[in-house]
């Protein structure tokens, strides 16, 4: 949710997870969990678009 969220505003992201190629995905959230990547030149506008879903109890986990 995150990610399209992002991408709506038109900001490209990346979702970063360890889940060895697609075969463990268990790893991913047993070992922190999921990253969302964006260029630097875009990390407020990434936050700024990011922070109601934070404040809302959404998480982007519904999306990998």
């Amino acid at each position: 949710m995150a990610k399209s969220a992002l991408e709506a505003a038109g900001i490209d992201a990346m979702i970063q997870a360890d889940s060895a190629g697609g075969m463990r995905p268990h790893l991913a959230s047993a070992s922190g969990g999921f990253k969302i990547l964006v260029r630097d030149e875009d990390a407020v506008a990434a936050r700024e678009v990011l922070e109601p879903l934070a404040q809302a109890g959404i998480d982007d986990e519904s999306e990998s």
